[in-house]
């Protein structure tokens, strides 16, 4: 290989990389906030969770937005935010967590 392909496969390989592994570590939280329903209560949203393996925020199961993150350490964390009404959910999405 000439140098300019061995220095293309070196930044395909640095850029590719992290990238796929971000893809790899979101898709748990995304599939989750994309299966939750319409009308889904703050303690069904929990259960799930739970039965998931997710890690949900301790702080912030009585505020008004619940924090749902894919895993507990600090690194490559993303979160299913989900605001609440008074009684069901009304709106999540993923958003990086770090």
């Amino acid at each position: 290989m000439d140098a300019f392909a061995k220095a293309f496969v070196a930044f395909a390989l640095l850029v590719g990389c992290p990238w796929g592994y971000s893809v790899y570590k979101r898709h748990p939280v995304e599939a989750f906030c994309r299966g939750l329903p319409a009308a889904a209560t703050r303690e069904r949203v929990i259960a799930d969770a739970e039965a998931a393996g997710l890690w949900i925020n301790p702080l912030g199961r009585q505020a008004p937005s619940l924090w749902i993150y894919n895993q507990r350490a600090p690194w490559w964390r993303y979160a299913c935010v989900i605001e609440f009404d008074a009684r069901h959910g009304i709106s999540a999405k993923v958003m990086a967590a770090d």
